[in-house]
């Protein structure tokens, strides 16, 4: 994963997703490991909420609730925390699933009641599917 902060790189961090779809169930385990100094390990779980939807919800498992939403070969999510704006965005294509979030915050109308959003932050990842 790059990580970047007004446009400069400012680190890199080894990271392993594993994604399992839960036998009989609309439901996928979704575990993501940043292999820092400090190792984090986020174990979530993706829940299909209709069969007839692109809408999923990206369970934290922690009280937190995220919604995605499918096109084509792309899941899409757009949140606020303390006020900032994340955008993420997977894409699968070519044994490849790439893993972008940015971030940035309010940063005023304009006079045609258009808010806009600075992005200052992203982070990148190219995952490789591993054939075993």
């Amino acid at each position: 994963m790059l990580i970047y902060h007004q446009g400069n790189q400012v680190n890199q961090v080894d990271v392993r997703m594993e994604i399992e779809r839960i036998p009989d169930s609309l439901k996928w385990s979704w575990k993501t490991e940043y292999l820092a100094p400090e190792p984090i390990v986020k174990n979530y779980m993706l829940i299909l909420e209709d069969p007839g939807s692109n809408k999923y919800t990206l369970d934290e498992n922690n009280g937190i609730l995220l919604y995605s939403y499918v096109f084509e070969n792309r899941m899409f999510s757009n949140f606020e925390v303390e006020g900032n704006l994340l955008t993420s965005v997977y894409i699968l294509e070519n044994n490849q699933l790439i893993f972008e979030i940015s971030s940035g915050k309010d940063i005023g109308k304009t006079e045609n009641d258009i808010t806009n959003f600075s992005v200052m932050n992203l982070q990148r990842t190219v995952l490789k599917r591993k054939m075993e």
